[in-house]
């Protein structure tokens, strides 16, 4: 009878380890699956900062500012001829000096 036991007890043993096997393994590719998605968008992303970093880096060059304050914003480039320097004294003094304005 003893005998008999112990083997119903060796084989529930081993039914309960491959249950814990099958149980990690399982883990394991839910796991794998998680990390290759959230690996996808971080390329996905980088792609997208890269992408972003490119734009920025064009739209500051030089002409393409000027082309866009030109035509998006209507601006026109300044004639050196309505400069005028204002006094570096108090703020009654430049407060006087109104010969700047703007043109609509």
């Amino acid at each position: 009878m003893k005998k008999m036991s112990a083997i119903v007890l060796f084989f529930c043993f081993n039914a309960l380890l491959i249950f814990f096997e099958v149980h990690k393994q399982g883990q394991y590719l839910k796991i794998s699956y998680e990390i290759q998605k959230l690996q996808t968008k971080i390329c996905s992303i980088t792609k997208e900062q890269n992408d972003l970093i490119y734009s920025l880096h064009t739209l500051q060059q030089p002409d393409n500012i000027q082309t866009i304050a030109q035509e998006k914003l209507a601006m026109k480039p300044i004639e050196l001829k309505k400069v005028t320097l204002l006094p570096s004294g108090d703020i009654q003094t430049i407060q006087d000096t109104q010969e700047i304005k703007p043109e609509l």
